[in-house]
């Protein structure tokens, strides 16, 4: 999960970040170094960065919200 919040902070000064998302600098290096975050503040992330939540927790799904991963269907055009 690390990784993903670090994707997600992307060129952001984590100081920046943290302000933008109400969590203190030091909680969000703790969890960069591996410190999972707790379910308020993983929401807190993907609002900030706007990103989903599944992606930021669990690395499924897309990483933007609102990207619609649809698998196995095709749209057939109405005549």
């Amino acid at each position: 999960m690390a990784t993903r919040i670090r994707d997600a902070i992307g060129n952001s000064p984590v100081t920046a970040f943290g302000r933008r998302c109400g969590i203190g600098e030091s909680a969000l290096r703790k969890y960069l170094q591996g410190a999972v975050p707790s379910a308020d503040n993983l929401v807190a992330i993907a609002d900030a960065a706007n990103v989903s939540i599944e992606w930021l927790a669990a690395g499924r799904g897309p990483k933007q919200r609102g990207s619609a991963s649809v698998i196995g269907l095709t749209a057939t055009p109405r005549p």
